[in-house]
């Protein structure tokens, strides 16, 4: 969804916290689940889970007094464990490529998505988005919606401004109003707190 950065069955990008260390979870939008529930946010065992980490991976960066900020900031930072396991593979065993469907690069052309060059020349190369296909795991598959924490009344009341600033076509799904939307939310119906 544009201007949220949401995406069917996905999130956005896991994040080491704000530039003060706060850790700032994800939001998951569950659109079939009960009142309260529609948005969760995932722990840090369900934020590794996501990067392909075994659950409690970033343990022993908690210790010491150390607060959550530093084990968000592991998995933030971290590479998921899917790609960066792509990438080595390719690295150990490159393949070969066949640049026989290639075709010159037009200078005049709208810049192809991939392309390549040598000798004083550039071609516009055939090659997929998709290099690798697995199979797919839905994001509940994952995050288990029951173990997520509900969105806090400022995470929603923010997220509601948003989208009402933004214009997007979310009211239907929402509710058909403000103060429905931030009921369906779980949140106390206030509407000068957000409005």
């Amino acid at each position: 969804m544009r201007g949220l950065g949401w995406a069917r069955d996905a999130i956005p990008p896991l994040k080491g916290g704000s530039t003060i260390g706060i850790p700032s979870a994800p939001a998951i939008w569950l659109p079939g689940e009960r009142p309260g529930r529609k948005i969760v946010t995932p722990g840090i065992e369900q934020a590794e889970r996501l990067q392909g980490f075994p659950p409690g991976w970033t343990e022993a960066a908690g210790g010491n007094g150390r607060g959550r900020g530093h084990r968000w900031k592991l998995v933030g930072n971290a590479v998921t464990c899917g790609v960066a396991r792509w990438v080595g593979d390719r690295l150990a065993e490159p393949g070969s490529y066949d640049p026989t469907a290639d075709t010159p690069l037009n200078l005049g052309a709208r810049w192809p998505n991939t392309a390549w060059g040598a000798s004083g020349k550039a071609f516009v190369a055939d090659v997929s988005f998709w290099p690798r296909h697995d199979t797919y795991q839905h994001l509940t598959d994952v995050v288990a919606p029951a173990e997520a924490s509900p969105l806090s009344y400022k995470g929603a009341a923010g997220f509601l401004n948003r989208t009402s600033q933004a214009k997007l076509a979310l009211r239907s799904q929402l509710g058909t109003s403000p103060s429905e939307s931030r009921s369906g939310l779980s949140l106390p119906v206030d509407a000068a707190a957000v409005q």
